[in-house]
């Protein structure tokens, strides 16, 4: 099993800690015991999808509340999530299910999953012939047993690059590649759950908001109310690691602790050509 997934399955059962979502007329928090029995339903209804280790899934989503335990569905059963990219107020909404639909094929994804705001987009993104759902529809289905097992290798995210300079593309990240850059956010930081409070207003389609926050809080058991639904649309997130994953044999940490001086090294050498 990989360490990311260890450490979702840990604190699932002994987490007494929480995430807040939903809208700030209307916010909605959930234990992370209730976001892990939600992503076993979840993850039933993936299953009966034909969606399984190996697969991909596109998301068209802006709560947490329903990213999260779709997330976790997918990671513990060794399915890689994709945020697709939203549109601006600016955004020609033509050109943007052109691009969605494009991105969708480039990550074979087997799924895409809508809810919210992205309702519209289901007929349209089920005429080019996408199996699509929405999130709804998957919290019905029986609760799944995880035990696809997952590994440190396995992609657990395909993340899309801008697209500001050309057709975005997608760059594969690992299960072992997000727990390293959640022990690489802890130790930089030094977070302190009694002072520090992070704010960001990335959405979660952006890396950032997924990594640094939802993906980082769920590694190392953090409280967390990393998104709230308004004109400003701030994730935030303050707390501190239960445990850290162990390492062994010169494992993830040690990987991670060499990474701060490989970049000082490099600017040095960048300063002095």
């Amino acid at each position: 099993m990989s360490v990311f997934t260890r450490e979702l399955l840990a604190s699932a059962a002994s987490s007494r800690r929480h995430m807040t979502g939903g809208t700030f007329a209307d916010p909605v928090r959930l234990s992370w015991q209730d976001v892990h029995e939600q992503a076993k339903r979840i993850g039933g209804g993936l299953a009966a999808m034909g969606v399984g280790r190996g697969g991909s899934v596109a998301v068209l989503a802006t709560d947490v509340v329903d990213v999260a335990p779709l997330a976790q569905a997918a990671w513990l059963q060794g399915v890689a999530v994709t945020m697709l990219q939203h549109p601006t107020p600016r955004t020609d909404p033509t050109v943007w299910l052109a691009d969605t639909v494009r991105a969708i094929g480039l990550i074979k994804a087997d799924l895409v999953v809508v809810c919210g705001q992205f309702l519209a987009a289901l007929d349209h993104l089920s005429a080019q012939q996408l199996a699509v759902c929405t999130v709804e529809s998957l919290r019905t289905a029986e609760p799944a047993e995880f035990d696809a097992d997952p590994d440190d290798t396995d992609i657990a995210l395909r993340q899309l690059t801008s697209g500001s300079t050309g057709v975005p593309k997608a760059v594969e990240i690992s299960h072992g590649n997000l727990a390293a850059s959640a022990i690489a956010l802890h130790d930089g930081l030094d977070l302190d759950v009694t002072t520090d409070v992070f704010a960001s207003w990335l959405p979660l389609s952006h890396d950032m908001a997924m990594i640094a926050f939802l993906y980082s809080e769920r590694v190392f058991d953090i409280a967390a109310a990393p998104r709230m639904e308004s004109k400003a649309e701030i994730p935030v997130l303050f707390g501190v690691p239960k445990k850290k994953p162990a390492a062994r044999g010169g494992g993830l940490r040690h990987a991670v602790t060499k990474l701060p001086s490989t970049i000082t090294n490099r600017r040095s050498r960048s300063r002095q050509s």
